[in-house]
């Protein structure tokens, strides 16, 4: 996964010791700003290490599905805040916002799900984004019980799926 994430265009892809030397050295010493924990599951001691890359009073977002007892202490001595994501941004989940035509103020919000949505679409037209290297697996409909199971039985082999249906029915 590490040499994925570089063939994508990731600067630091590094182990824990190289992450938290590039941490201090990009923040002069102060820690992020902000550390986004993106697992389906941790244990406490990996919340331990994002607590020591948070700046003072930073915060730490939780992307995912982590049930794990918050290290207390330290995150009282960091001031921390941990604050958990839904997954597309508000209006994720509101029923309102997403079948309806409500939208959230942009002062009180300023990224919803829609607004996520276009950012990334603006990053991959200015090709700030390529999507081709995220393509792990390409498919006909006819093969996605097989498809599946590589995701499920080897999850590490696969990041971005697509089906093909251009041939379909033909």
């Amino acid at each position: 996964r590490r040499e994925f994430a570089q063939r994508c265009g990731l600067a630091t892809v590094a182990q824990w010791s190289e992450l938290v030397e590039a941490v201090n050295q990009r923040s002069e010493g102060n820690g992020a700003d902000v550390v986004f924990l993106a697992v389906s599951a941790c244990g406490n001691d990996l919340l331990e290490q994002m607590v020591e890359l948070v700046r003072l009073r930073g915060r730490i977002v939780v992307v995912g599905g982590v049930e794990a007892v918050m290290p207390r202490e330290a995150l009282f001595e960091k001031e921390a805040t941990v604050v958990v994501s839904r997954a597309g941004g508000p209006g994720r989940y509101d029923g309102q916002y997403e079948s309806g035509s409500a939208d959230y103020p942009y002062a009180y919000v300023r990224w919803t799900e829609g607004r996520n949505l276009r950012e990334f679409m603006r990053q991959v037209a200015l090709g700030n984004v390529e999507i081709e290297k995220l393509v792990t697996t390409v498919g006909s409909p006819a093969e996605c019980d097989r498809i599946y199971a590589g995701l499920v039985n080897r999850p590490t082999q696969h990041m971005g799926v697509i089906f093909n249906w251009e041939n379909i029915g033909e």
